[in-house]
């Protein structure tokens, strides 16, 4: 039920509203009879971004209520830190070809990309200290996810947006490379 109404409510009118529909000859569909249509997301990450945004706004909603939400801070951090987050998986288990391989360079990779969250809550607060996490990865989508609940400075705004942007292009072309490396020519991760 819970499914439905996500869909009806907040899937199809952000799907219709924000991404739009493209029908490719259109009339050419017959008006009674049987047809075959094929669909096709406009990104692969559509589904993910919504999901992660949708699930990240409710969690912040949750926490601190719906009217302290700076919502483009919350919807940038959210934009630019799925797709960094689906090309660490695609990076990460691209390379292997059975599980037991992938578990343990994947949780290596989870401990890497989540140092910039640690002293948020609450752990490792002196040694995770000074300017080097801002060469982290996750580490502007973090700020722009603190923006949307807090202020921060303005150089913290730009270096959020900039440098999240700049990871992410940098993410996307590791994945072609991995996926051109491991999936078409089957190199394999010992190659």
């Amino acid at each position: 039920m819970l499914r439905k109404l996500f869909v009806i409510f907040v899937a199809w009118p952000i799907t219709r509203v924000l991404i739009g529909l493209y029908v490719h000859n259109g009339a050419r569909l017959p008006i009674v009879g049987p047809a075959i249509v094929a669909a096709n997301h406009n990104s692969h990450l559509d589904t993910l971004t919504l999901l992660s945004l949708v699930e990240s706004a409710l969690i912040v909603v949750l926490a601190v209520g719906l009217s302290a939400i700076h919502w483009p801070a919350l919807l940038a951090g959210v934009l630019l830190m799925t797709p960094l987050l689906v090309c660490a998986g695609f990076l990460t288990v691209s390379r292997y070809d059975t599980l037991n391989e992938f578990i343990f360079p994947a949780v290596l990779v989870v401990a890497a990309l989540t140092l910039p969250l640690l002293p948020a809550m609450g752990l490792l607060d002196n040694v995770l200290q000074g300017n080097w996490v801002y060469v982290m990865p996750l580490e502007p989508s973090w700020l722009l996810l603190q923006a949307s609940v807090a202020p921060i400075e303005t150089w913290q705004a730009i270096y959020g947006l900039a440098a999240g942007a700049l990871w992410v292009a940098l993410g996307f072309h590791l994945c072609r490379r991995a996926f051109y490396r491991f999936v078409i020519m089957k190199q394999g991760a010992r190659a």
